[in-house]
């Protein structure tokens, strides 16, 4: 091999070794019994866990329901998370908010990561 071949080879194995995923969500706020229920995909594209949820009325309770709903400080995430009313994690917002509304949500991530998510309230 020459050696730009091998310059090209580790180039692209040091660039391949830095990449990190990002997180990404789609996600709508439902309301359910007076509350604002996280529902949709949360991917992170690897292991993490998510360690928080922030809304205009403040941090959202992360909740493990298996077989009933308590408080838990982080919920893991496998590469993706499903939210929604049946599943086993769910992530609950408070504060008054209309149909169509459009809420801002700030999560953060076990590796660090924050993403920010523009999403509307459903019902």
């Amino acid at each position: 091999m020459s050696g730009r071949t091998v310059r090209v080879a580790l180039l692209c194995a040091l660039m391949g070794g830095v990449t990190v995923a990002q997180p990404s969500a789609k996600v709508t706020l439902v309301t359910k019994n007076g509350v604002l229920l996280l529902s949709g995909l949360v991917s992170a594209g690897k292991l993490t866990t998510l360690r928080g949820v922030w809304g205009p009325a403040g941090q959202a309770r992360l909740m493990q329901c298996l077989p009933r709903c308590k408080v838990v400080q982080s919920i893991p995430v496998q590469r993706q998370l499903s939210l929604n009313e049946l599943s086993g994690y769910r992530v609950v917002l408070g504060g008054s908010y209309t149909k169509g509304q459009k809420v801002a949500l700030v999560m953060r991530f076990g590796d660090g990561q924050v993403l920010n998510v523009m999403t509307p309230v459903v019902r």
